[in-house]
């Protein structure tokens, strides 16, 4: 969630254009920039003009109203001078669902001469025209314009001034001038023209009420309304003053010299989840994301296009998009730690994005060794067979190994590689004891197999033998051979213990042919 600086209510006066921005603690529902290449929301708009009013009651999912309002300018005289401009107010009203909104036009004030009338269709009426009784000159002086705006919940919020009345055609009257802002003392409401066009009359500045007679040197303006143009000394009327809030702060120019109006428009807020089934899920696997978009806070669906990311919207890796269908959608995607669906925005909907978890395990595993032959010898060289597979299933897994004599990881290394389709032999010397541990992979645990292997020692036959006849009393030598039954690929070594006819034992060694 987060903070937006939005546009400020105003309340602003006659003849002016009035924009504040202020920092408001408006919270954000589900507001994000539209994807790229999706076209942007497009608002929803009411408006009024003149002297018609309509109200509304805000609708789900609409968090701010984008308000635009014309003061009505004020009357004009019948030797030529025109009516001061209305304001032109602009500014962002921060509402809630069920707020009741009532935008009011305005009228012009009634031009001179036409004796002391003054309009009143609007949210302030404007000033009556000055009376024509000063020395017996001139008319009465035209009427100020109505102020416009908008109220929320009955209490003013935008309040567009209206334009002060021109002067009376008995003298040189010129029009009136535009209203100031009225929260802001050193931008009361601005004169009205008199003479060669010097400004007498002021509107008040941020009056609540006014003397609705204004408008000369004499009077103030009434608070919105334009004040009225003077028959005395032919003065054009001052302008509306201009309200703010308390917390607002904003600038003033002038508006447009036509009836008051008010225009509003204003977007709904989204909110876009994503689920995950299964969740947890195996490293790997393809599963359903579904991802739903409604009007904030109902369980109204949404249509329009969407896209589902792996990681951050925008910028992870696109798992899959196209258009939600009754505010749904499912994508069949591989698991990720983490996804995020965006709503790129459609017709008056604003976009929105939603993030969603999936514990994504890795694929527990088993792996086997057997050894052949089985028993073997000492010495005998061994065909190890290691095999890896999902556990649970015999479906095989791929990956590095590492055979060990005695413990995995911490014994001898007999061997090492890659499993191929899930398995490997390898050639070894026998060991009592072994162990096999494949690596694991980014889908795949790592797991350990062990077996145990009876290693015996191999049979011996001892021969002993004379190479001739032996003479009495002359030299020879007596031969001892030493053979393994089994395993007679490998030379006996070792010592043997012999004697002559019953004498002492001797002890001699096997040399390479197995001979002492």
């Amino acid at each position: 969630m987060s903070k937006l600086r939005e546009p400020a209510l105003l309340r602003a006066a006659g003849g002016v254009i009035a924009t504040a921005m202020v920092a408001l603690g408006v919270t954000a529902v589900g507001l994000v920039p539209a994807q790229a290449g999706t076209p942007a929301p497009t608002p929803i708009t009411r408006s009024v003009s003149g002297t018609g009013s309509s109200s509304f009651t805000v609708p789900a999912g609409v968090t701010k109203l984008t308000i635009v309002a014309q003061g009505a300018s004020g009357g004009g005289s019948a030797k030529g001078p025109l009516g001061g401009a209305g304001a032109l107010v602009s500014g962002t009203a921060s509402v809630t669902p069920g707020d009741v909104v009532k935008m009011v036009g305005a009228a012009q004030g009634v031009a001179s001469p036409g004796g002391p009338a003054s309009a009143a269709s609007g949210l302030y009426a404007g000033g009556k025209g000055g009376n024509d009784s000063y020395r017996g000159r001139g008319a009465a002086g035209a009427g100020g314009g109505v102020a416009a705006g908008v109220q929320i919940n009955n209490i003013d919020q935008i309040v567009a001034a209206g334009g002060g009345g021109a002067g009376s055609a008995g003298g040189d009257g010129s029009s009136g001038c535009a209203g100031g802002v009225g929260a802001d003392a050193l931008q009361a409401g601005m004169v009205g023209g008199v003479g060669g066009g010097s400004c007498s009359g002021k509107g008040s500045a941020g009056a609540a009420t006014g003397n609705p007679d204004g408008g000369g040197a004499a009077f103030l303006s009434a608070a919105g309304g334009g004040g009225a143009g003077g028959g005395k000394a032919s003065a054009g009327g001052g302008g509306g003053s201009s309200f703010l809030g308390s917390s607002v702060a904003g600038t003033v120019n002038y508006g447009a010299r036509t009836v008051g109006s008010v225009s509003i428009s204003y977007t709904v807020d989204t909110t876009t989840t994503v689920t995950a089934t299964p969740d947890p899920a195996f490293a790997g696997d393809t599963i359903a994301y579904t991802v739903k978009t409604m009007v904030a806070g109902t369980t109204t669906p949404v249509s329009g296009p969407y896209a589902l990311y792996a990681g951050a919207c925008g910028t992870g890796a696109l798992l899959g998009n196209g258009n939600l269908s009754n505010g749904t959608a499912t994508v069949n995607a591989t698991a990720h730690a983490s996804v995020c669906a965006s709503f790129g925005g459609a017709a008056e909907y604003n976009g929105s994005d939603g993030t969603a978890t999936v514990t994504v395990n890795l694929k527990p595993t088993t792996t086997t060794v057997t050894a052949s032959p089985n028993p073997a010898l000492v010495g005998q060289n061994v065909g190890y067979t290691i095999n890896t597979v999902v556990a649970g299933t015999r479906t095989p897994v791929s990956g590095d190994f590492t055979l060990y004599s005695g413990v995995c990881g911490t014994g001898t290394v007999l061997e090492a590689g890659t499993l191929v389709n899930g398995t490997a032999t390898v050639q070894a010397p026998a060991n009592a004891s072994v162990c096999a541990r494949f690596a694991g992979t980014t889908t795949h645990a790592t797991s350990d197999g062990s077996a145990t292997l009876p290693v015996n020692k191999d049979v011996t036959t001892t021969d002993v033998w004379l190479p001739s006849s032996p003479v009495y009393g002359q030299t020879d030598f007596a031969y001892i051979d030493v053979n393994r039954t089994a395993n007679s690929w490998v030379t006996p070594s070792g010592t043997v213990t012999y004697s002559w006819n019953g004498g002492t034992p001797q002890t001699g060694t096997l040399n390479e042919v197995g001979i002492p």
